[in-house]
């Protein structure tokens, strides 16, 4: 198993709420209206999430690097939550943090990274950041962290 991969097990040929364990996490069967846009390089890290965030009801938005991400942003209307790996090809988690605080209309979007990084701590206080979770991470972590960023139960 890929060590960047979430801890939670996945059983290939099930349906997605089933393999992802949701509602174990209590996100099956729940509306909500929040945005949040994953910006990760990795395509299943990316996938796992985005199908997790997706059932929870959350719309979900994603991009493959922080130049995509950036881009992603000028479509996406608050509230929204950002979910940022550190760690990609064309532009890092690091200039997408450096850029976002230089664009006074995206400076409102709280960002939670996830990241293997080991400086995650060290990033974690840059603006903007407003939590983080260690990869390989679980499920009901990232979600936990997610609803307590947005300060509610859910989006």
């Amino acid at each position: 198993m890929n060590p960047a991969l979430p801890r939670r097990r996945a059983t290939v040929g099930v349906s997605c709420s089933a393999r992802l364990g949701l509602g174990d996490i209590g996100l099956t069967g729940r509306s909500h209206s929040k945005t949040v846009l994953i910006v990760e390089d990795d395509p299943d890290t990316r996938e796992v999430l985005e199908e997790m965030l997706d059932a929870g009801g959350y719309r979900v938005v994603t991009a493959t690097n922080g130049a995509e991400g950036l881009a992603a942003l000028e479509g996406i209307q608050p509230p929204a939550v950002v979910l940022l790996d550190l760690m990609m090809p064309v532009m890092s988690g690091f200039a997408f943090l450096e850029e976002l605080v230089r664009r006074p209309d995206h400076a409102g979007f709280p960002v939670l990274l996830i990241s293997a990084n080991e400086t995650l701590e060290q990033a974690a206080q840059l603006p903007g950041v407003v939590g983080y979770v260690r990869k390989p991470f679980d499920l009901d972590e990232v979600l936990a962290l997610l609803e307590r960023s947005s300060g509610s139960d859910g989006p």
